[in-house]
């Protein structure tokens, strides 16, 4: 019985010895080993709408400076339609609307006035109903009692400035090489079940002048939906890394900003068509909602 016990102290005297040495070991190992070198991470701070907050800039551009228009509109208390300023009141509802000063002055489209689809409710703002192309507003699904019949995905009915604001988020892009880079987009307080489209803009330091409108990391890839709590996550590819654009470069990144389409339609390559009778664009089906801009 002796003999046993001993053997077995004996036994486990050994196992214990080999696991401090290879535990020691590791700890030695650990202590040569280099700190893995982490990826070259680009963070772009966010911003409302189209670097706009109650009818002022919201951050001092690169390149363009405080450069900023609105997308958005209120409803009056005796029912116009009103641009925000910073005395809007905050619980006020918005509504559609094609802005003489962006139409005119942005794309050229005079009489914005005569644009119809203004002055609606976001939930009213027409959508495709039939094969045939024909448009009207769709009930919003969560109130329409008819499961089988088309509804309305996004809950956006009687949404109000308030709620507008509290849009936001996180852009991050993780370079690989010059032309190898994923971004991971990441959004909060988004108009709920709301289809949106991200778009990068840049600025062309030969010609001296913006270029907007170009899909964040081609069509189809730059389109999605924030889910019933307005979270929304998207993580693509890019064929450039704004980080490692040389300041010689003619074609400079200046901000990505995402899109809000209450029409339920994206359009490819743009993110609307206002040059296009009857001119139907930004304030009516597409608000910029939120912005990022890069230092």
């Amino acid at each position: 019985m002796n003999t046993v016990c001993h053997f077995n102290m004996s036994v486990k005297s050994i196992l214990v010895g080999l696991m401090i040495l290879v535990l020691t070991c590791q700890i030695a190992e650990g202590r040569d080993k280099k700190p893995r070198a982490k990826r070259n991470v680009q963070y772009a701070i966010a911003v409302n709408g189209f670097n706009e907050v109650l009818g002022e800039p919201a951050a001092n551009l690169k390149f363009i400076g405080n450069m900023h228009f609105p997308t958005i509109s209120v409803l009056s208390d005796d029912g116009f339609v009103e641009m925000i300023n910073a005395d809007t009141d905050l619980n006020s509802k918005l509504v559609s609307a094609a802005l003489t000063d962006v139409y005119a002055g942005n794309f050229g489209i005079p009489n914005s006035e005569d644009i119809p689809y203004q002055g609606l409710d976001f939930s009213e703002i027409p959508q495709m109903i039939n094969l045939h192309g024909d448009v009207a507003s769709l009930e919003q699904i969560d109130t329409n009692s008819s499961w089988w019949e088309r509804a309305n995905g996004s809950q956006i009915k009687g949404y109000t400035l308030r709620e507008w604001l509290k849009a936001n988020g996180r852009l991050a892009i993780k370079c690989h090489s010059k032309h190898n880079a994923i971004y991971r987009l990441r959004l909060n307080d988004l108009v709920p079940g709301g289809l949106y489209t991200s778009w990068a803009f840049f600025f062309d330091t030969q010609e001296q002048q913006l270029i907007t409108d170009r899909p964040f990391g081609g069509t189809s890839a730059n389109v999605f939906s924030a889910d019933y709590r307005g979270k929304a996550s998207v993580k693509q590819f890019l064929n450039f890394c704004p980080r490692l654009i040389d300041e010689s470069e003619r074609y400079q990144l200046v901000g990505v900003f995402v899109v809000l389409h209450p029409d339920g339609q994206v359009h490819g390559g743009v993110p609307h068509t206002v040059q296009k009778e009857p001119h139907i664009g930004p304030g009516i089906n597409s608000m910029a909602h939120i912005m990022f801009a890069f230092p």
